[in-house]
């Protein structure tokens, strides 16, 4: 049972729309993709982290083991929230996508099946 909601009977939460520690986290991705701004993205990562677990020792990782550390956190943060297939399709990794039955489906990260569908409302156009 995730418990990560407090009314686990009749689910009648509200949904969070957005925490600051998603902030931080996008942030912290921002500025890890960007040259000379590690320090800034790892001190935005520690935030996120020392909060959940003070004895967490401070980020000393550049460059692109600081970006997979910053996917980490955002996979442990939002765990069960629907944000990790978009952090997958945003930094270009592949994946793979588990069916019923025991079978798998490999997505590489240039697939044509990770773009979504633009609604036709959007696409139609209308004077107004």
């Amino acid at each position: 049972m995730i418990t990560k909601y407090n009314n686990t009977k009749i689910f009648e939460e509200g949904v969070k729309v957005i925490r600051l520690s998603e902030v931080y986290l996008i942030r912290a991705e921002a500025r890890a993709k960007q040259t000379g701004k590690d320090a800034l993205a790892a001190a935005n990562l520690d935030v996120i982290s020392k909060h959940a677990d003070a004895s967490v020792a401070t980020t000393t990782a550049t460059r692109a083991a600081l970006q997979s550390l910053i996917l980490v956190e955002n996979r442990k943060e939002f765990a069960f929230e629907g944000h990790r297939l978009f952090d997958l399709i945003r930094n270009r990794l592949g994946f793979t996508k588990y069916r019923t039955g025991g079978t798998t489906i490999p997505i590489p990260a240039n697939s044509n099946k990770t773009i979504l569908p633009i609604p036709l409302a959007e696409t139609e156009y209308r004077a107004e």
